[in-house]
């Protein structure tokens, strides 16, 4: 058998090496882009929390799915359909916590991280499930359109959602006015820059190119931009142009048990 020489051993780790930094870069994103819309509750007191627990929980079970897989290359990835219900789930909960009168806080948004994670829970357990019992096949029945509908509502929902947390409020009628003011009017501007890119780019330069270069490129053009006007971190954290900072250490009291009764 032959041995691999030098240049060809160097040519497939930094093929190995592109395409991790790809499927990394999208996979974080990704991560914290779902639990943005997911956790952006209430008074989206939960938000960094959330974008926390999302990233600790993805990392995680990357890790189990990738020691456990017998394929090369494998990974998770989070499932756009499946954030926009839980939104709304976690949406009726924090209205429900607070007509209970739980307090803002910690207490409020540990209840709404345990009733995340429970939700999370029940539908891969209802997935195993459907696995076990090969139940696929009952997508058959399911007529095209109600499917094609379904994405088309799951389309609406994130774009609504998404250019509503850029402007920094919920996209409504009623809302426009303060939605168009020239901070909110800059952040969805940005947003569907990189949107389009993001969409029409990979036809012509390819999807590895397209994520390294928008998505990098896009960070680094933002962050150049704020130090050539003299932004500092905590002022785009309160301009709604960058998250808040991540909580550390112990995070979240103990939610109280009337919260879920």
């Amino acid at each position: 058998m032959r041995t691999p020489d030098r240049a060809t051993l160097t040519a497939g780790s930094l093929r190995t090496l592109g395409a991790g930094s790809v499927a990394a870069l999208w996979s974080v994103t990704n991560a914290i882009a779902f639990a943005s819309l997911v956790f952006s509750v209430g008074d989206g007191a939960a938000l960094a929390a959330g974008i926390a627990a999302t990233l600790l929980g993805y990392a995680v079970t990357s890790i189990a799915v990738a020691a456990g897989s017998g394929t090369p290359g494998i990974g998770s990835a989070m499932i756009g359909a499946s954030v926009v219900v839980q939104a709304a789930a976690l949406g009726a909960i924090d209205g429900l916590l607070e007509e209970r009168g739980v307090p803002a806080g910690p207490e409020r948004i540990g209840a709404i991280l345990v009733a995340s994670a429970a939700l999370t829970a029940m539908v891969g357990a209802l997935l195993v499930a459907l696995g076990l019992l090969r139940a696929g096949a009952l997508v058959r029945l399911l007529p095209s359109p109600v499917v094609a509908g379904f994405f088309c509502g799951l389309g609406m929902s994130l774009v609504s959602g998404a250019i509503g947390f850029a402007a920094g409020g919920k996209l409504s009628v009623e809302a426009l006015p303060a939605l168009l003011g020239p901070a909110p009017a800059g952040r969805i501007s940005m947003t569907a820059g990189v949107g389009g890119l993001l969409v029409l780019l990979p036809r012509r330069i390819g999807l590895r190119r397209t994520m390294i270069g928008v998505l990098g490129g896009a960070a680094a053009a933002f962050h150049l931009a704020r130090a050539g006007l003299g932004i500092d971190i905590a002022a785009a954290q309160a301009g709604g142009w960058l998250f808040g900072p991540l909580p550390g250490g112990t995070m979240l009291a103990v939610p109280a048990r009337a919260a879920f009764a």
